[in-house]
């Protein structure tokens, strides 16, 4: 039940036509650099990018296995020689090309100063964690433009996203209401958000919204746990 209630996301399904809108003039763009999507823990940011990469047809980097991590520069090496001129690559998942210890850096180092050359041109994520690391211990965000990052959900965006979970996998209505006074909690299914005969009490919404800190992820954990009480 709780997973026709809440069920996975499927991350990789709703970056399209954000990505589209924020990556145009990056994949048509002459002259491209190279940009970072930055998301935090439980954010399904690389399933998305991967999924558009697929889409528009974009080369997608494997990162490297963790025993090529500490074998010099032969994955990197390899990424050299598979570029062609201009062509934009996708690399998901930065934060799988280091370890944290000097040996470990090396190539990630690597990676940085072939982007700052101008060799080459990509696309990576990164988990926000990681990303403060890097910025920490190889200054990444001298190298790279300001990374790009999903907004963060407000009440408003979280009781769209539920109720859209919850018709994914449950065709019929459902109403979630607060178990102490029965007032529901998201805008009745199927109905305009601009009526307001049928908007929610949004206090619980808001208080998650700020609890998770606008973190769809976090804020899914929290409701799937609030659907038991």
């Amino acid at each position: 039940v709780m997973d026709m209630a809440a069920p996975s996301p499927g991350w990789g399904r709703m970056g399209g036509p954000g990505l589209d809108q924020a990556l145009g003039g990056w994949l048509e763009g002459e002259r491209a650099g190279s940009l970072a999507i930055v998301s935090g823990p439980t954010i399904g940011v690389t399933e998305m990018v991967q999924a558009w990469a697929g889409d528009q047809g974009l080369q997608i980097l494997a990162p490297p296995a963790p025993d090529e991590l500490l074998a010099g520069r032969e994955w990197l090496d390899g990424v050299l020689d598979a570029v062609q001129a201009g062509q934009r690559l996708i690399l998901p998942g930065l934060e799988r090309c280091f370890l944290r210890h000097p040996e470990g850096l090396d190539l990630v180092r690597g990676l940085l100063d072939e982007i700052w050359q101008g060799k080459i041109s990509c696309l990576l994520t990164c988990d926000s964690w990681a990303w403060a690391y890097l910025d920490r211990v190889v200054q990444v965000e001298s190298i790279l433009p300001a990374p790009l990052t999903l907004s963060p959900f407000d009440a408003t965006a979280l009781d769209c996203w539920f109720r859209q979970l919850a018709q994914r996998y449950e065709p019929r209505s459902l109403t979630f209401r607060q178990a102490s006074d029965g007032h529901p909690v998201l805008t009745a299914q199927k109905a305009p958000l601009s009526d307001p005969g049928v908007q929610s009490d949004q206090t619980f919404l808001t208080h998650l919204a700020a609890r998770s800190r606008g973190n769809p992820g976090v804020a899914r954990a929290i409701w799937r746990e609030s659907l038991q009480v």
